[in-house]
């Protein structure tokens, strides 16, 4: 081919390429790798209005939706890698300032990017208003009572349920799952009496293609035996699968009125084969005479005349219509006439025997060919019927009164952004809880601080986000703040519900427990009186209440405990008896207050001179015992022996006073000197007495010669 074929063919393939460009229904551009447009073709121009002189030269990114830059810089980098990318979605900015969804497919040639776009923007949309149909449908189904379904069966008999609502799992209480797994589980919640008539219908509406209806019964979550009405329109697809969509509902309490209703039927049946009252035919002729064609039996029971009194004798059956009602009797009667309307009236005869009583009549006029207006009608006895009416309507009264006093609010309370949380309605008590009559509009205007205590303020709040954080059940106690500066105990109950706004709202309900949290709290506070009181108790009766020293009563206890002291085999105690030395003398001199002040000094010095973990009891008088839990040897002894007797050696100050009063005391050792409690404290004792017959002032080490 020579040269100038070669440079016509180039020629021709750019124009093409230019003309491809320029006329192409996409949006194409060339960016560079900084992201700069190099080249757009027209169709940006009609598609966002921009030019070309407008579009080249700028960043791309100052095209872009803010919110999709970043997702955009990523595709890039997946771009510079991979060297093309595929159905990136991203929105740009058109000429009016609004943005329009651009699908991309683009490509890198390690120094420029070329991108093909499509307007998506209505594709986009109609998905949105397809996402929000398909949630709308879902949430209408969700508020279906009872349960939507398809049911598929294919011409084996297999059956499939291609759909299902969560009611419906929740009727027949199974799992997706479960249904996945196996069909026909939801036959086995059917009543076994019931299941071969619902499978017949099931195969009738499949052979005449009619809609499935049937009443039946089910077993619910908790075994009660629940009635169901179930209807379903069968569609015969190609395959001759047969799918039914349907819907099946709870009608128990329907079944039961029903049933009531029957029975009620055959109760009315009963009670007029009896005819209590007069049914009859009344006849007006044209010239103005009148009579009772027929009339039951039953006439002579409620006014004493008979049919044939009532035909021939007219006259004796108005003669029993009460006085005060005859005229307006004859008046609803005559524009029944006139009109050609029912004739309902209430009214009271006289009984011969039973005095007033009271009558309802009703009866429908019929012109006659002849021109007779003839009622069809009943009349019946209602005095027990008014006498019932006055009492209901009393007891409505009653209850009229009493439900305005029912202590308690019903509630709806909100959270908004913008206003926080406040009552959106209020019913009840809530004027008697903040002591003033309010509007709609001014409770509304409530905020937390005006009705609730300052030191409840956090907790309630704290309560009401956790609340709303959680969607759990607000339930709580707080003090409200009447308008007079009352202050009310009250208990709030509600759940909460998240609007499609964002905005929560609780419905609930609120009641005055002043009384009951006064209870509890005096309950609490006579609680914590009687257990101080039984401390202080225990206290008295296990310490010594001049020195505050443990008793002999506490005494035996701690024995009690070393007793139980698996350990106590392992270790030496010493027990100390020690009485003071002519303790009589100084209550004798000095006064028993003194007496009593020394001994307090005492307890002291034998506290502060033993070691922690000692224990020093007050035995009587000016008798004292020291348990020594930590003794290691007698050399250990007679240290703790030295100590005390040193401690008694000199005057004790009492009272301004310096008294000099020595102690005599008698020691034993465990186990050495036995591993009985009670007889070593008696060894003790021996002990202690034996140095104050011999020279008080000292100590004496038990000895087996003492006993």
């Amino acid at each position: 081919m020579d040269k100038e074929s070669l440079d016509y063919r180039e020629m021709l393939t750019e124009r093409n390429i230019e003309s491809f460009f320029s006329q192409h229904i996409n949006l194409f551009s060339v960016l560079d790798d900084k992201g700069f447009i190099k080249a757009v073709n027209p169709r940006w121009q009609k598609t966002l209005g921009l030019s070309q002189t407008e579009l080249v030269g700028s960043r791309i990114h100052n095209h872009i939706h803010p919110e999709d830059i970043e997702k955009t810089i990523s595709s890039i980098s997946l771009l510079k890698e991979t060297g093309e990318y595929r159905n990136f979605i991203n929105r740009i900015r058109s000429k009016d300032g609004e943005y329009q969804y651009i699908e991309w497919q683009s490509s890198f040639d390690g120094e420029l990017y070329y991108c093909s776009g499509v307007d998506v923007t209505q594709r986009i949309l109609l998905e949105a208003e397809i996402s929000r149909k398909e949630a709308f449908v879902k949430d209408i189904v969700s508020q279906v009572p009872g349960g939507i379904y398809q049911l598929r069966r294919f011409e084996d008999g297999t059956i499939t349920i291609p759909f299902h609502s969560e009611g419906f799992l929740t009727f027949f209480h199974v799992t997706s799952e479960e249904i996945d797994n196996d069909p026909t589980i939801f036959f086995t919640k059917i009543y076994p009496d019931d299941l071969a008539m619902v499978f017949e219908s099931v195969k009738r509406s499949a052979i005449t293609m009619e809609i499935w209806r049937l009443e039946f019964r089910i077993y619910a979550a908790d075994g009660e035996l629940r009635w169901v009405r179930g209807r379903s329109k069968p569609s015969l697809l190609k395959d001759n699968s047969i799918v039914w969509d349907g819907h099946i509902y709870d009608v128990t309490e329907e079944k039961k009125q029903e049933l009531q209703l029957r029975e009620h039927e055959e109760k009315i049946r009963g009670l007029f084969s009896q005819a209590p009252g007069m049914l009859f035919q009344y006849d007006l002729e044209p010239d103005g005479s009148s009579c009772f064609s027929l009339a039951s039996n039953g006439i002579w029971d409620l006014i004493q005349v008979t049919p044939w009194e009532a035909k021939y004798e007219v006259k004796k059956v108005f003669e029993r219509v009460h006085k005060n009602d005859a005229n307006r009797v004859s008046v609803t009667m005559n524009e029944s006439a006139m009109n050609g309307t029912i004739w309902t009236e209430e009214l009271r005869i006289y009984h011969p025997t039973k005095g007033v009583r009271w009558v309802r009549g009703n009866a429908k006029p019929s012109k006659l060919q002849d021109g007779t207006l003839r009622y069809y009608g009943y009349v019946y006895d209602i005095t027990e019927l008014k006498m019932k009416e006055s009492e209901i309507a009393e007891q409505e009264h009653y209850i009229h009164e009493i439900s305005r006093r029912v202590p308690g609010v019903l509630y709806q309370f909100r959270y908004t952004e913008e206003k926080g949380y406040y009552f959106h309605t209020a019913t009840g008590g809530i004027s008697e809880l903040l002591g003033k009559e309010l509007s709609h509009q001014e409770i509304q205007k409530l905020s937390l601080t005006d009705y609730i205590h300052p030191e409840d303020i956090e907790h309630i709040c704290h309560a009401l986000h956790h609340s709303e954080k959680t969607m759990t059940t607000f339930q709580e106690s707080c003090r409200f703040i009447s308008f007079q500066g009352e202050v009310k105990w009250v208990r709030a109950n509600s759940s909460p519900v998240r609007l499609e706004n964002g905005d929560i709202v609780w419905s609930g309900y609120l009641h005055d427990i002043t009384v009951e949290k006064k209870q509890e709290l005096a309950l609490q506070e006579s609680e914590k009186r009687y257990r101080n009181l039984a401390k202080r108790m225990e206290t008295m009766a296990n310490q010594d209440p001049l020195t505050s020293l443990p008793n002999r009563r506490f005494l035996e206890k701690h024995l009690a405990e070393l007793r139980q002291d698996k350990d106590l085999i392992k270790r030496k105690i010493g027990i100390l008896y020690l009485d003071l030395d002519d303790f009589k003398t100084v209550n004798d001199r000095f006064g028993h207050e003194c007496g009593d002040q020394l001994l307090r000094r005492v307890a002291t010095i034998l506290k502060t001179t033993v070691g922690q973990t000692d224990k020093v009891f007050r035995m009587a008088g000016d008798e004292f015992l020291v348990v020594l839990e930590n003794i290691e040897n007698e050399c250990n002894l007679e240290n703790m022996l030295h100590r005390l007797i040193r401690a008694f050696n000199v005057p004790l100050e009492v009272e301004d006073r310096h008294i000099l009063v020595g102690a005599s005391i008698g020691a034993v050792l465990y186990p050495d000197h036995g591993e009985e409690l009670e007889a070593l404290l008696s060894k003790a004792d021996r002990a202690m007495y034996h140095m104050k017959r011999s020279s008080k002032a000292g100590y004496t080490i038990f000895k087996h010669d003492l006993e």
